[in-house]
């Protein structure tokens, strides 16, 4: 009776194994995952979510709250009956980190804002981003993996393209003459 109140409660059912292609990202990369399933018995599910969430945790008197500043998900397969007879399913994904999450919004504009506010909040470690997925199972514990990725703001060659841009100087016949190139001094507009 034992056995199979576990396997009711999806205990034991099966489990995921996480890859993702790195485990330190910046704003706008793009998180690449991989995760095999394999089941130890047949299983109606929901289906298979692949999620990415940033959180924040804060005090505030003797209370601790979590905040959720990001949250995306992708529906990789739907609901059906899962077999265990098929062997190991693959599943495959991807997500973009967004802009603004981390503290380039709460300090200074610009990357050295943003270094300075990522490193106040890796010293409180209140901050976190995970990368996780899940067989979504009704009424019993899903068969899901976790990975904790790393974001920072900017990479390291943004700053070093910053400032070279800041210290180059435009050739006013260049901009003259063809008024669709872009100067250090003009700022960045998205192509349409």
């Amino acid at each position: 009776m034992t056995g199979d109140f576990v396997a009711i409660l999806g205990i034991g059912a099966g489990k995921f194994e996480l890859t993702l292609d790195k485990a330190e990202y910046h704003p706008r990369d793009v998180v690449q995952g991989k995760a095999v399933l394999k089941l130890n018995e047949n299983i109606k599910a929901r289906g298979v979510i692949a999620t990415i969430e940033a959180t924040r945790t804060r005090n505030s008197g003797k209370h601790t709250y979590t905040d959720t500043l990001f949250h995306d998900e992708r529906k990789l397969d739907g609901e059906k009956e899962y077999f265990s007879t098929r062997g190991l399913m693959e599943y495959s994904f991807q997500f973009t980190i967004p802009t603004g999450v981390i503290s380039e919004a709460a300090f200074n504009p610009g990357i050295i804002g943003g270094v300075m506010g990522f490193f106040r909040d890796s010293v409180k470690n209140s901050r976190k981003w995970v990368v996780s997925i899940k067989l979504d199972m009704a009424m019993a514990f899903d068969v899901s993996a976790t990975k904790s990725i790393r974001v920072t703001p900017g990479s390291p060659n943004a700053f070093v393209s910053a400032q070279v841009q800041g210290t180059t100087q435009p050739n006013p016949t260049q901009t003259q003459s063809n008024p669709a190139v872009s100067t250090p001094d003009q700022p960045w507009q998205p192509m349409k």
